[in-house]
């Protein structure tokens, strides 16, 4: 028998008694309690729990909202960032000596040192590597304007009226005529 507990019991279905229990599908006694969706998508086998309400949700929320956002401890102050970067200890060199080209080269290295520390979620290195920008979105939206869904919905052969108290707004505003 494995320290673990294994093999555990099998189940077809997910399962929740009166009592208080709970149990995943299990369909592989010596496999934990694995999610298939998960599987596939990271491409590795991780254990699930039931997670309902107290300490375990709180501490898993703070745990992915921290690692989702990837925290920029080492950049709380940039300005001592900054310092410490060779941008503010430059000699007076003969080709530094255009304002505007000083500036331009203090600003880059501003911004270097700052990307030399930062650190970035897998995801957004994903989309910037892929050329998809800063945000990656599945779907295209269409601004559907209520006025104009209401107009049509009054306008079609379905027997729909305004009520008493919009027909003067509405007639005020001349968008549409209830008397159709």
């Amino acid at each position: 028998r494995c320290k673990r507990g294994a093999p555990w019991p099998l189940s077809d279905v997910d399962w929740v008694d009166e009592a208080r229990g709970w149990g995943p599908k299990w369909t592989f006694g010596y496999f934990n309690s694995w999610q298939p969706d998960i599987s596939v998508s990271v491409r590795c086998n991780n254990d699930i729990k039931l997670l309902t309400n107290g300490r375990d949700t709180g501490n898993i929320t703070y745990y992915e909202t921290n690692y989702v956002s990837k925290k920029q401890g080492r950049n709380y102050n940039a300005s001592a960032l900054f310092a410490k970067s060779p941008a503010f200890q430059m000699k007076d060199n003969a080709y530094l000596q255009d304002a505007r080209k000083h500036n331009q080269i203090m600003l880059f290295r501003c911004i270097h040192a700052m990307n030399s520390k930062q650190e970035v979620a897998a995801p957004m290195v994903m989309m910037l590597l892929m050329g998809w920008g800063f945000t990656f979105s599945s779907h295209r939206y269409e601004t559907i304007y209520w006025s104009g869904f209401v107009r049509y919905l009054l306008r079609s052969d379905n027997g729909l009226r305004l009520p008493n108290r919009c027909v003067n707004f509405v007639h005020h505003h001349g968008q549409i005529d209830n008397s159709q």
